[in-house]
């Protein structure tokens, strides 16, 4: 998974130095109905005859090659540019950095420092499951998850 920061601070070819920039990711636009090619092809289609031309089934990536777009924060400049990067699977755009996770051990009582969020909730599940397991923590717990108890029953 890619996780990039929705600002970057990289050099602008208009300003000639580095410069913050808003990154945002690229996508195609809509195709038009009006160009030549779409134009003739539409034309062979019309009728009679069933499908002109052959279809592509082959194909091989199971990913697209992403495209991010760069823009200039500076009021005068606002020049734009495109830099791609590697292929991936999940791409995610300022997304949540990865927080090392501080575990206290006190009987009957385990802290856990992390931030909420859905994985970090499982991660604490899967702890105070493997504590019991190791029989650090007894049939009866109190998980500490930012200031907030969370009773777990075994």
């Amino acid at each position: 998974m890619v996780n990039v920061p929705k600002t970057r601070r990289t050099f602008c070819k208009k300003c000639k130095k580095h410069q913050p920039h808003k990154v945002t990711q690229y996508k195609k636009g809509k195709d038009s109905l009006y160009v030549q090619g779409k134009r003739r092809y539409d034309r062979k289609q019309s009728g009679y005859g069933g499908q002109s031309k052959p279809i592509f089934r082959k194909k091989a990536k199971t990913t697209k090659k992403i495209v991010l777009r760069l823009e200039c924060v500076e009021p005068n400049c606002r020049s734009k540019r495109m830099l791609a990067i590697k292929r991936c699977k999940h791409f995610e755009l300022g997304g949540d950095k990865k927080r090392k996770v501080r575990l206290t051990y006190v009987p009957g009582i385990v802290k856990i420092e992390v931030k909420y969020s859905l994985q970090h909730i499982l991660y604490i599940n899967f702890i105070s499951v493997v504590l019991f397991i190791v029989g650090l923590i007894s049939a009866k717990a109190t998980v500490w998850c930012q200031n907030h108890p969370t009773e777990i029953c075994h």
